[in-house]
């Protein structure tokens, strides 16, 4: 039976009921609607059985699910992590080191222990004789590089570009890291005919591809290099250029901040799989490279301030005295009496009576 839920505007206009009947006569040898419509939500029920699937909590619990494969422990893991500064901080020369290190199975940043493994560079805003100036200076052997695959022309996504890592994924199965340099000369070019209907959805999606279909379908680490907006905020993680469609849809998040005056940078990370934790950077320009040095707690302005830590966090005993340190720094005690109290303020150490400090180590560090 058809229900017909409006008047026809033929009966408003007083046309004959023949009329009415001749519109809505069906053949004989057509089905009726009402069979094309169950068959349609069968069909259409059984592609959604298809595709939907459910646990249970006690069957999640049970699972014997593979740990998560760090690139570098503690800061680059498998997924989708995007690494951002301003421009010329050094981000390239950072994803270069790592890129080095863990093709050569060195230590990452000088001080953590890495499984090595291929690594695909696509350094798409530079060329091959920068890129060799790099490497002549950065004072590696070639030997060195074997693992390391580099390339400065990658078509966009929209022009094959995932479909091509896949490719190159598939004839390199020992692939532990893909380093995109930059995001921007990679992802679909933005125009009025845009399927992405907003700022958001414009960051999202080809991140969000990138780790569906590159990073999660792989099990790999593809590490993204993007840039800050000029204008600062009151967490670093909100100054990445775009929306926070960005952030939102990568597994980790690094910002390579430079702050005058702390250590020559500091490493902002965050991200679902790591605990928020900043530190402490330092850039070697005789060979280019980045050196990690400890949290950011660890590293002192002034060498004056750096040498009364150290002494402090060497002490043998729980707790000293301004006299003490003096003798073992040779800093004035005046100074000392002036700096301890900062050193409090900042978490450093704590004062247990008169004229007592006790060093308060930070949060251990999983690989320095």
């Amino acid at each position: 039976m058809v229900k017909i839920f409006n008047k026809p505007k033929a009966v408003a206009n007083g046309q004959t009921q023949h009329s009415i009947e001749h519109l809505f006569t069906i053949k004989k040898n057509v089905p009726p609607l009402k069979a094309y419509a169950i068959n349609d939500n069968k069909v259409q029920t059984k592609k959604l059985n298809n595709k939907v699937k459910t646990f249970t909590g006690t069957e999640l619990y049970n699972m014997q699910i593979e740990p998560i494969k760090w690139v570098v422990p503690g800061i680059v893991g498998e997924g989708v992590t995007i690494l951002a500064g301003k421009p010329k901080q050094g981000k390239s020369l950072l994803a270069t080191n790592l890129c080095i290190s863990i093709a050569s199975g060195s230590k990452v940043l000088k001080n953590i222990e890495a499984e090595a493994g291929t690594v695909l560079y696509l350094a798409l805003e530079d060329v091959k004789r920068r890129l060799q100036s790099r490497l002549f200076q950065m004072e590696v052997k070639a030997d060195e590089l074997k693992n390391l695959h580099i390339s400065t022309t990658w078509p966009r996504m929209e022009q094959g570009g995932i479909t091509e890592l896949g490719k190159w994924l598939n004839s390199h199965p020992n692939t532990r890291l893909i380093v995109i340099d930059t995001l921007k000369m990679f992802r679909p070019t933005i125009n009025g005919n845009s399927k992405y209907k907003n700022l958001y959805d414009i960051d999202y999606e080809p991140i969000s591809k990138i780790k569906t279909e590159i990073a999660d379908k792989y099990n790999i680490s593809v590490l993204l290099i993007h840039h800050l907006r000029k204008s600062g905020a009151d967490d670093i993680m909100d100054t990445f250029s775009g929306s926070i469609g960005l952030t939102a849809a990568t597994d980790t998040n690094l910002v390579l901040n430079r702050i005058t005056g702390q250590a020559d940078a500091v490493l902002c990370v965050s991200g679902r799989d790591v605990e928020a934790k900043e530190y402490a950077m330092k850039f070697h320009s005789n060979n280019l490279s980045w050196e990690i040095t400890g949290h950011i707690s660890e590293v002192k302005s002034t060498n004056e301030k750096q040498v009364l830590y150290d002494a402090l966090k060497n002490i043998k005993e729980k707790h000293t005295t301004p006299a003490d340190l003096s003798n073992i720094t040779g800093l004035h005690i005046q100074y000392i009496k002036k700096t301890l109290p900062k050193f409090v303020r900042e978490g450093c150490c704590k004062k247990i009576g008169h004229g007592r400090y006790q060093y308060i180590p930070p949060e251990k560090n999983n690989f320095i």
